[in-house]
């Protein structure tokens, strides 16, 4: 762990990895609260290091800290969850604890998913990242969005084991403050800034390193709202990536930014299929923004056939995005197509999985006015976790809503259906060797 006044959240992250590991180490980089004596407690072994506006240098620094064999990584806001018997059973040689899975000791990295959470623990979106990796060999490059590295190869490039949440995930909730989540963003600008110009002082250029700088770089300014700026950073990666995942991200995070800002919807539907000819886009990924830029120019039924196929929206770097915008835009799309059916059914199936905000409860009534034993159906079928919450909205919205509210309070024989993204049909982990350069980690 590298860590800088995480006093708050450091017992939560222990608590989580208690049992799992044999050793915490971690790196301090300037705490002034009680992080370093809670940390010591604990029976960590802590290094009071210092902070150079350099991710890379102090993950390094941590990593030189310990001997074990494989290590595990995590940050003061992180939270592991999963099955750390099987894991430690299957790093300790038993190919038994994942079966299918090849020998612990044929890999380099094990990768897992992050989801981001709210503050109560809702999640929101969730990107893949290596995790666990063979200490020897490994380095971590860049100064932020640092990256894991094993000698000459690509930055993320290695024998890889992908677990699904299912096995085991962390759960990140470090960006729910706004004010903390702004000063992030200050910082990894000034970082990416200074890892581009590093890099223009050098007299020859890598074009897959200065490729990954500048994606940084965009990345961070429109973390800031620094649009113009971005588009430009992203551009460039576009121009001098020569292919691969790096160009592809670029293309599709430019691409999505001249749709949310608007006037260039056109320009978008070529860059979606420049991004799809590419192969490194999921034609899913590909299909949710050609339906955004369809609807902008009014061929809103070309838009609401591609949504209609849309079932998971994962970005070139693996990193997993919500469904929800996906099902907001259908049940707008099916209600002005006049498929107030399709409408009704999509907005009960969204609310109970994402929660309800606006005025989505009132809409989900107007749209099934007249069917309330019906509604009560169709939320009891869908299971899911923000049932409560729309039945909580439903209630406060008069004797329509009382009455749907009250039919599924009665529904408690109904049968539990498991929503297909929660398993997608995969089994318990996946193996990818060796692994595509991953996106960078935004686990900080």
């Amino acid at each position: 762990m590298i860590v800088k006044n995480e006093a708050e959240n450091l017992p939560h992250v222990l608590a989580s990895i208690a049992g799992v590991v044999d050793e915490v180490v971690v790196y301090d980089t300037g705490s002034t609260d009680d992080t370093v004596a809670l940390a010591r407690a604990a029976g960590c072994r802590v290094e009071e290091g210092y902070w150079d506006n350099d991710f890379a240098r102090a993950r390094n620094a941590a990593l030189a800290m310990t001997q074990a064999e494989w290590i595990l990584v995590v940050d003061g806001d992180d939270r592991l969850v999963g099955n750390g018997a099987a894991l430690r059973a299957y790093l300790s040689g038993s190919t038994g604890a994942f079966p299918g899975a090849p020998p612990a000791r044929s890999l380099d990295f094990i990768q897992m998913r992050v989801l981001n959470v709210s503050a109560t623990d809702e999640e929101r979106h969730s990107l893949l990242s290596l995790r666990i990796a063979r200490r020897d060999g490994v380095r971590w490059n860049g100064r932020v969005h640092e990256m894991m590295q094993i000698g000459d190869n690509e930055p993320c490039v290695g024998r890889t084991l992908l677990l699904t949440p299912q096995v085991m995930h962390i759960r990140h909730s470090g960006y729910n403050d706004t004010t903390v989540r702004r000063a992030k963003g200050v910082r990894n600008l000034e970082l990416a800034q200074a890892q581009v110009d590093d890099l223009a002082t050098r007299a020859e250029q890598d074009p897959r390193v200065a490729s990954r700088a500048i994606l940084d770089l965009g990345r961070s300014l429109l973390m800031l709202g620094h649009r113009q700026e971005a588009v430009e950073a992203f551009e460039t990666v576009r121009e001098i990536a020569a292919g691969g995942v790096l160009q592809a991200h670029a293309i599709a995070l430019l691409t999505q930014t001249l749709l949310d800002h608007g006037g260039h919807d056109q320009a978008a539907l070529v860059l979606v299929d420049e991004l799809r000819a590419g192969g490194f886009a999921t034609n899913q990924y590909c299909d949710w923004l050609a339906a955004q830029g369809l609807a902008r120019i009014g061929r809103r039924a070309e838009a609401l056939d591609l949504l209609r196929g849309i079932e998971e929206v994962m970005e070139p770097v693996g990193n997993q995005l919500t469904l929800e915008p996906v099902l907001l835009a259908r049940v707008i799309f099916a209600g002005a197509e006049g498929q107030m059916e399709e409408a009704a059914e999509v907005l009960a199936d969204c609310l109970v999985q994402f929660g309800v905000h606006y005025d989505h409860a009132t809409l989900l009534l107007r749209l099934w006015r007249g069917r309330e034993v019906e509604l009560a159906d169709r939320l009891t079928g869908a299971n899911g976790a923000f049932l409560d919450d729309v039945l909580g909205a439903l209630r406060q919205l008069g004797e329509a809503g009382e009455k749907v509210a009250s039919l599924v309070g009665t529904r408690t024989d109904a049968p539990v259906v498991v929503p297909p993204a929660a398993t997608g049909g995969r089994s318990a982990h996946s193996v990818s060797i060796p692994l595509r350069p991953a996106g960078p980690d935004d686990g900080h």
